[in-house]
């Protein structure tokens, strides 16, 4: 593709690297408990010493596959002083972890790792669209058209964390929409989301091509703040992991595609604010699914729209001006225009793959980024960046028949009033929390209003002995309206769940009112929240070492003596619901520890973490231990009088 490569060299380079297995990278969640012992691990294997590349000794292998190296361009916002949350293994090959215990165990601890939302396996060029999102405000509301598998909505999820005013644990006031067209992926999305315990988090299902228009309270159309529309395509810039794209390339591909792809962009512009955001992206390198895709919606929103560059630390290089053109299945062939287009082929082809005529639209194709596989190590990716500059509508294209601009009408624009009034709630299965439940959750964990409102707290018809939390931003989507309804996987966290209560045979016995115990998707968000409800009401037991925080996700159960709690905890509590934690000293680990469980009568604590979250939470946990042993060893300390 002429353009796409510096130099001849330049393109030797890109194959070379593809013939290399592709690195391990991932990212760690700063919300997560012990996220600082996490990234501390990586720096450590970043200190490894370096070998020989093309070394065949055993031992070399492991030491090349066990080292790592932090993604020096990934910034969010953070201080040079904290702990680096990007990290990449150049050498850790599928072959070699197979073979090789070391390499095995460092797998399984990835693995572990992302179990507890505390670690993303995301390919590195992956994590830049949502870079250019520019996620810098808590409150901000984020769509995500075509989100599945989910690694790019669980990066902007962070980002809204990271972002909350004060200390690490406040709730965002925002929402990360994430969308898939198919109900199976949406759930599988849901599943991915729900690791990071977040309120600011709902996945819906429904074609993003055509996403519904949609109505809040007062009768304004909802638009969000940033859109990422990362559109299914050919995927040619991921030859390094799927081998086959070789073997199935043709030029077809990209033709086939292009139209659906400038469809969704097209929508993802309507529904942005003006002075939104809209980032668009794909993992091919080529500019018929990228620059031209830009170039028709530059042209369909006509000034109301401008590229804007991204980040200067990611680097790339910039989109291309001119591009050649190949008929279906004849890649040897250019076709200089449109008009010289055969008539066999017009039915396929249309006017917006060709680069554009208007210098102006031209200039702006520079601020798109492009990164080969050799950039950055890692696979292909385009990505540009939109603002959104106006909201009037957009003007009625007057292109000939067989462009984009009129093949296919986007969702209709300015509804009228008696479009709105025949609108329906986005989806019936939520419903808000019942008073009668409020008031018994209200009174047993000493939650004020204030605290949290009541329009926070929602139901699902489907779920009815569940209690969710919302974000705000989260509560205006769900009382929203749409003509065209969608179906919901998931809105915000399970932050109660109704406890079955045994009653006596005798029907003149007194009955237990009902309980509502904590879930533990809730249990991080609503820990704060519990912190400020007066000591003799607070439902929250402080573990005071990481062992016997070990013994209880071991044993799933303990006694307040063993966990060794103090007098006070076991004076003011109820039996029911409760969060154990670790005091606040322990949070220069990271994120604070949020463990939902129940006290019974007997004083016995129960852990109602899943077993394979708590597991990876004990290995984190047992690793922080050994660390504290070290530190103590070195500074002359026993190891009998703490942890």
């Amino acid at each position: 593709m002429p353009g796409l490569f510096k130099s001849h060299e330049d393109f030797n380079a890109m194959k070379d690297t593809m013939k290399t297995p592709l690195p391990v990278s991932i990212r760690i969640n700063p919300s997560a408990p012990l996220w600082k012992d996490v990234a501390q691990r990586c720096e450590d294997l970043s200190k490894e010493p370096s070998v020989v590349d093309d070394s065949s000794d055993e031992d070399d292998i492991v030491k090349k596959g066990m080292k790592s190296r932090a993604l020096d361009w990934y910034f969010d916002g953070y201080s040079e002083a904290t702990p680096r949350r990007c990290w990449q293994w150049d050498s850790l090959g599928r072959k070699d972890v197979k073979k090789k215990a070391e390499l095995k165990e460092l797998k399984q601890w990835f693995v572990s790792q992302e179990l507890r939302g505390c670690v993303a396996r995301q390919e590195a060029v992956s994590m830049i669209p949502a870079l250019f999102a520019n996620i810098d405000r808590s409150d901000l509301t984020v769509m995500d058209m075509c989100a599945a598998p989910g690694s790019k909505t669980c990066q902007m999820i962070e980002g809204l964390s990271n972002t909350c005013p004060g200390d690490e644990f406040s709730i965002p006031e925002g929402l990360v929409l994430a969308n898939d067209i198919e109900w199976k992926r949406a759930n599988m999305l849901a599943h991915q989301v729900l690791r990071l315990n977040s309120p600011a988090s709902g996945v819906v299902n429904f074609d993003a091509s055509c996403f519904p228009v949609l109505w809040d309270e007062d009768g304004k159309q909802v638009l969000f703040d940033r859109v990422l529309c990362d559109v299914p395509c050919t995927s040619d810039g991921t030859m390094r992991k799927n081998p086959d794209i070789w073997r199935e390339w043709k030029t077809d591909n990209s033709i086939a595609i292009h139209h659906r792809q400038f469809r969704i962009l097209l929508r993802g512009l309507e529904l942005a604010k003006p002075g939104g955001r809209v980032v668009y992206s794909t993992c091919s390198l080529n500019p018929i699914e990228d620059e031209a895709v830009v170039a028709a919606a530059l042209a369909k929103f006509n000034g109301k729209v401008k590229l804007v560059p991204g980040p200067q630390a990611v680097g790339g290089r910039p989109g291309l001006k001119t591009w050649t053109v190949s008929p279906p299945g004849d890649a040897a062939t250019h076709i200089d225009k449109y008009e010289d287009t055969p008539d066999k082929y017009k039915v396929k082809m249309l006017s917006s793959m060709w680069p554009p005529t208007d210098d102006a639209i031209k200039d702006q194709l520079t601020n798109c980024r492009r990164f080969l596989p050799h950039d950055l190590n890692a696979g292909g990716f385009f990505v540009a960046a939109f603002e959104k500059l106006s909201d009037e509508s957009i003007k009625e294209s007057t292109e000939e028949e067989g462009d984009t601009n009129t093949s296919d009408k986007p969702i209709e624009r300015g509804r009228a009033a008696a479009d709105r009034r025949e609108a329906k709630p986005i989806c019936k299965e939520y419903f808000p929390c019942p008073k009668e439940s409020l008031d018994v959750i209200r009174e047993f964990y000493g939650i004020s209003e204030d605290m949290i409102p009541d329009d926070v707290l929602w139901c699902r018809k489907d779920q009815p002995k569940k209690v969710f939390l919302l974000s705000k931003a989260a509560v205006r989507m769900v009382k929203s309206k749409t003509r065209s309804p969608f179906r919901v996987a998931n809105l915000g966290v399970r932050a109660f769940q109704l406890v079955e209560i045994k009653h006596p045979k005798d029907e003149n016995a007194a009955k237990a009112p009902p309980n509502w115990r904590i879930g533990q998707d809730g249990a991080p968000a609503l820990l704060p929240i519990l912190n400020r409800v007066p000591k003799e009401k607070r439902q929250v037991i402080e573990i005071p070492t990481l062992k016997a925080l070990a013994q209880l996700l071991d044993k799933k159960e303990a006694t307040l003596e063993e966990l060794g709690c103090s007098s006070s905890n076991k004076s003011s509590m109820k039996p029911g619901g409760i969060i154990a934690t670790l005091p606040s000293s322990y949070n220069i680990h990271g994120g604070a520890v949020a463990i939902a469980c129940m006290l019974a009568q007997s004083g016995k604590v129960q852990c109602y973490m899943d077993k394979l979250q708590a597991g990876a939470l004990l290995e984190a946990v047992n690793n922080a231990i050994g660390e504290n042993d070290k530190e103590r060893a070195n500074n002359g300390q026993t190891t009998s009088t703490s942890d």
